[in-house]
């Protein structure tokens, strides 16, 4: 893989990447202290015509997979410079701050890359993990991923499959749709019906739906087995 696309973020965050993802498709390599991504789907592009928007596509599942497994993981992003055979070329690249929060000791996935194949798959997956890999999931981001994962396993039942506790689940569509419960962030301005009797934080719904898209994603995988 010739094409070294420069990534940047939380320096833990970026070694768990690096461990995570060092086989598979797609990588995340450290280099004297920093850290790029590389992928055979990156060489195919010509120098003129600079694989940022597959570099970004890639490093958002990645970035979401992560998340998924670590709910407090800070996305990392792209530098805004590519390397080729010595060569450094420089793009433009948008800055995306997040809310930096204390954590524990970081554990890598070692089935991160199953889950990043299986993105590359399914559509329902990577719609999921790019949510998770917002800098800053709210309410609604963290909603839809419930709703993807809803769908995509009907006409079974999440509580059903045991991703979710009835108790859990209640508590997170409530949180995230009543304005009672959480105010002006909430999916709704105005809803009928009592505030919910469990309400939970932003920081919960997002640790319920890393913990939803991992148990779905294993049960996928266990399903259908490990894309090819």
């Amino acid at each position: 893989m010739d094409t070294k696309t420069w990534i940047e973020g939380d320096p833990e965050d970026l070694k768990l990447l690096a461990t995570a993802f060092a086989t598979g498709d797609a990588q995340v390599r450290e280099e004297h202290g920093s850290y790029y991504l590389c992928s055979p789907t990156l060489d195919i592009f010509s120098s003129a015509d600079l694989p940022t928007d597959e570099a970004e596509e890639l490093l958002r599942l990645m970035n979401g997979i992560a998340r998924s497994h670590d709910p407090f993981f800070n996305p990392a992003r792209l530098s805004g410079s590519t390397s080729r055979r010595g060569r450094t070329i420089v793009f433009k690249s948008v800055e995306v701050k997040w809310q930096v929060k204390a954590h524990g000791s970081k554990n890598p996935p070692q089935d991160a890359p199953a889950h990043f194949l299986l993105s590359r798959e399914n559509s329902d997956v990577a719609d999921a993990v790019k949510l998770m890999s917002a800098p800053r999931p709210n309410w609604v981001d963290l909603y839809k991923i419930h709703e993807i994962v809803r769908e995509s396993i009907n006409p079974a039942k999440i509580s059903q499959l045991g991703w979710l506790t009835p108790r859990e689940e209640s508590a997170f569509t409530g949180s995230a749709n009543h304005p009672l419960a959480s105010g002006a962030d909430a999916r709704h301005a105005r809803l009928s019906g009592a505030r919910p009797k469990r309400i939970i934080s932003i920081d919960e719904g997002q640790s319920l739906m890393a913990r939803l898209v991992i148990s779905w994603m294993d049960w996928l995988l266990e399903r259908d087995g490990i894309p090819e």
